[in-house]
Order: C-alpha cells, then sequence, then structure tokens
C-alpha cells in the first residue's frame, strides 16, 4: 500500500496542512497493523501533457518538416543547440583523456524552464530560418512566469536562511544553458495553437 501527499517544508520544518492530515488520517483507518516507511521528496515540476504536446506537435513537427530531418534529429539538435553541456573523462589521476559537448535533457527543466527553451527555439528559428512558429497557449505563459516568479521566492529564502540547495545542482546544471541566455519575442509568428500531436516523451 501507499499513501501520498503534498506537503511543504520551510526552514527546516515539515507544514502539513489540514487536507494533507485529513487524507493520512483517512488512508491510516485501512492500513494494516505492522513497520511502514516514511519518505520525503522534493516535487519536481514538469511540464504538462499540453506543453510536450505544443513541443512535439508543433515546434519538432514544423521544424522537422521545413528541414527533412525525423523528429528525433530535431529534437537531439535542439537540445544540443539550446541546451549544450560538457562532458569531461578523466583518469584515476584527474588527467582528463576525453571532453565531449552533448545535449541536456529536457525532462531535467522546471515548467517555466521548459518554456524559455521553447521560447528561445521560436526566436531563433525566426531570425536565422524565416520560420514562424506558432506560440503556445497563453495561459501556459501565464502559468510558467507565475512558477518562475514561486521558484526565485524559494530560492530566495533558502539562500536567506542558508540552506543547502545541493538538490538543485543537477537541474541548475542540465539547464544552465537554455536559462543563461533565454530571450523571449514574438515578432513575426501567428496566433497561437495547441499540439495536436506528441512524440515520445523528450528526455
Amino acid at each position: 500500500m501507499k499513501a501520498t501527499v503534498t506537503v511543504d517544508v520551510q526552514h527546516g520544518k515539515l507544514h502539513v496542512s489540514a487536507s494533507a492530515r485529513t487524507a493520512i488520517t483517512e488512508a491510516l483507518l485501512v492500513w494494516p497493523d505492522g513497520p511502514a516507511t516514511l519518505s520525503i521528496e522534493r516535487v519536481q515540476a514538469t511540464r504538462s501533457a499540453q506543453a510536450n504536446a505544443y513541443y512535439w506537435g508543433v515546434v519538432v513537427a514544423i521544424l522537422a518538416d521545413y528541414t527533412g530531418y525525423t523528429p528525433d534529429e530535431i529534437h537531439d539538435s535542439l537540445k544540443l543547440r539550446f541546451l549544450s553541456k560538457e562532458v569531461a573523462f578523466a583518469r584515476g589521476n584527474g588527467e582528463v583523456v576525453a571532453e565531449f559537448v552533448i545535449g541536456g535533457s529536457t525532462t531535467a527543466l522546471y515548467s517555466f524552464e521548459f518554456y524559455s527553451y521553447v521560447e528561445e527555439i521560436r526566436q531563433w528559428a525566426f531570425e536565422a530560418l524565416d520560420v514562424s512558429i506558432p506560440p503556445p497557449d497563453p495561459e501556459w505563459r501565464a502559468h510558467a512566469e507565475q512558477e518562475r516568479r514561486e521558484h526565485e521566492q524559494r530560492e530566495g529564502l533558502r539562500r536567506g536562511s542558508g540552506e543547502d540547495a545541493a538538490g538543485e545542482a543537477p537541474r541548475r546544471q542540465a539547464g544552465r544553458a537554455a536559462r543563461g541566455h533565454r530571450r523571449s519575442g514574438n515578432s513575426g509568428v501567428g496566433e497561437a495553437v495547441d499540439g495536436s500531436k506528441s512524440g515520445a516523451g523528450a528526455d
């Protein structure tokens, strides 16, 4: 059996809402006697199915149609161009013997970072290829901006309290290139559309 509730951690203390407490109490009423494990893990804000459908069904599809490459080839190319990261292999003595540049993972991005990634692709496509990619649903943009503000507020509180944010390191590294040079703009693009199809889950 498994019961899952959403809680909040602030300044080293666990805050459980009244609704979450009720859910836990109700779950325990039917829980079998015996040992159990309590786990706490960070909520990963992933992109929605709608955002994934838009990325594959609109952004990737338009570029694949324009270039003649497959959707997977376009996806890999976009990650290399906008989410590039350096990987180095070293011997036991620390001597670097090989260095590579690879595309980062889009699943390592918060949803607001994924939105910025898509916006940069749209602007690049318009400026470099003269290809207009319709913007996503305005609700996604509003949600992304709200999530960005909340994330920055949480990070400010964490830094102010001196808490260790080591858990954020992998995500920051994966999305560093994407977030470091973000530009947004809708010049020369059409009306908002929803993706009509989605590809395999982006990595």
